[in-house]
């Protein structure tokens, strides 16, 4: 797990396994269908990724969503991103969603609604 990126000592037994069986299944992803799960994960795949750039980034996605409130404050400071002391799990996910946006140049908070940002960062690719 470890060699994977997968925090056992944060994560318990039991998700650790679960993490690992959904990175395995990102691996058999096409890039295409990567790309996808980026935009179905409401993340902006990193500029001219490669496939394993895209699972690398989509498993992290995964693991924040399963390391403890904890550990994940810390790692939204560790990113310099403006945490509040009493801000729960969703709201965390969503900045370091809105991060992922902000590294591509489109700044997600200030764009009415994520599909336009999407549009944006299609049209952004083709050019």
């Amino acid at each position: 797990c470890a060699a994977k990126g997968i925090p056992v000592d944060q994560l318990g037994l039991e998700e650790a396994e679960r993490l690992l069986s959904a990175r395995a299944a990102l691996e058999k992803m096409t890039w295409e269908e990567l790309r996808q799960e980026c935009r179905k994960q409401r993340v902006a795949p990193l500029p001219k990724a490669s496939k394993a750039e895209l699972v690398k980034q989509l498993s992290e996605l995964l693991l924040w969503c399963e390391l403890p409130l904890s550990a994940l404050r810390n790692l939204c400071k560790d990113k310099g991103l403006p945490i509040r002391g009493d801000q729960r799990r969703a709201g965390l996910l969503r900045l370091l969603r809105e991060e992922s946006w902000r590294l591509r140049g489109i700044p997600l908070d200030r764009i009415e609604h994520e599909t336009v940002a999407q549009d944006l960062l299609d049209k952004v690719e083709a050019f």
